[in-house]
């Protein structure tokens, strides 16, 4: 059998022997589901009560059982080998030499997490190519797996120090918004600019939609830079401030011609 590459993360593909399966041959969702849930479980493989639990919740046993044999033979025929799904009296499997990227991230993930530095950290989340099986992004089997490895993926973001791609994850983490408003000095200059693109865009309310409290904001004309002292402004000025007016001024002022003007100042 050649070996088999299955692909889970940004989305579903799978390669024999370095060619990737056309697409036509996973039109049926019952192939294509059955190699997606025996590349993420365990050894991949899983109890069949288990797979027609997952996959076919709605069907009783016997149409349960039906469906099965036909996604075996659905995905046999897409990989094109018998011997790629194998199926005993307990168990589904996925038989031969079969990698799978998630498999390989967590593997790497753990090692980088694991060891002190960025780089490996910085060299596993690479590994990461996107969401868990986006196109199944609401059925439940998948829920369980896809925050294992989103909070697997934002610990190396974290341990990377890649602040702005954590705020891409996860828009509301606290550590990574105080850490991209803090600044860093540039070399050759005295100026203390924004931390970074990032820190730019908090200032000014475009990455989580919400800009700096006034109470915050002499610190935030400190950080992006701005050399002008801050101060509050005036207190507003009441709306007959500067105006002329006509009606029955006398009466008010003491004025003694009907329709002599006084001016508020």
């Amino acid at each position: 059998m050649a070996s088999v590459e299955i692909q889970l993360l940004g989305r579903f593909e799978v390669m024999v022997g370095g060619r990737p399966v056309p697409a036509p041959a996973w039109r049926h969702r019952r192939a294509a589901g059955l190699v997606k849930l025996l590349a993420l479980a365990s050894g991949h493989r899983v109890h069949r009560e288990q797979v027609i639990e997952a996959l076919w919740p709605h069907l009783p046993p016997v149409g349960g059982e039906r469906n099965l044999h036909k996604a075996i033979h659905l995905a046999r025929r897409g990989i094109g080998d018998p011997s790629a799904i194998t199926l005993s009296s307990r168990e589904v499997g996925l038989g031969g030499d079969v990698a799978v990227d998630v498999d390989r991230f967590e593997r790497e993930a753990e090692l980088a997490l694991g060891s002190p530095g960025q780089g490996g950290c910085a060299l596993a989340a690479s590994l990461y190519a996107g969401e868990l099986l986006p196109e199944d992004r609401y059925e439940e089997w998948t829920q369980p797996a896809r925050e294992r490895l989103c909070l697997l993926y934002l610990g190396l973001l974290r341990c990377a120090e890649r602040w702005g791609d954590v705020l891409e994850v996860e828009p509301l983490d606290e550590e990574a918004h105080r850490a991209l408003m803090r600044p860093t000095p540039m070399p050759g200059t005295a100026q203390r600019p924004c931390g970074s693109s990032g820190a730019a865009r908090i200032c000014s309310g475009k990455s989580s939609g919400f800009g700096p409290t006034p109470s915050r904001w002499p610190c935030t004309r400190r950080l992006c830079g701005d050399p002008r002292p801050w101060r509050r402004s005036s207190p507003r000025r009441p709306w007959w401030a500067g105006r002329v007016s006509w009606r029955r001024p006398w009466r008010r002022l003491g004025a003694s011609t009907p329709g002599a003007a006084a001016v508020c100042w």
